[in-house]
């Protein structure tokens, strides 16, 4: 997932939190990405790990969750194979 995300120039939301508000474009620019990483993370988890991931509102706050849960590598390999 690691590797779609970064074709996709989208792993930077991974790293970078949400503009403020003061920076209309560019928080809205953000999200919009963020919200495509989110679908595409959501989408590459099997059905158990979409029922515990589903609530978590960001796509860093899901590689943060599949991290605790299997460890950074194993939350790697965890989206690419599904």
């Amino acid at each position: 997932m690691i590797i779609v995300l970064s074709c996709k120039k989208l792993k930077t939301f991974l790293d970078t939190k949400c503009p403020p508000a003061t920076q209309a474009e560019a928080k809205k620019h953000w999200e919009k990405s963020d919200e495509i990483a989110h679908c595409y993370m959501l989408t590459s988890v099997t059905n158990t790990q979409y029922k515990q991931l589903e609530s978590y509102k960001t796509a860093k706050a899901i590689i943060d969750k599949l991290e605790d849960m299997f460890g950074s590598q194993a939350a790697t390999t965890s989206l690419i194979n599904a």
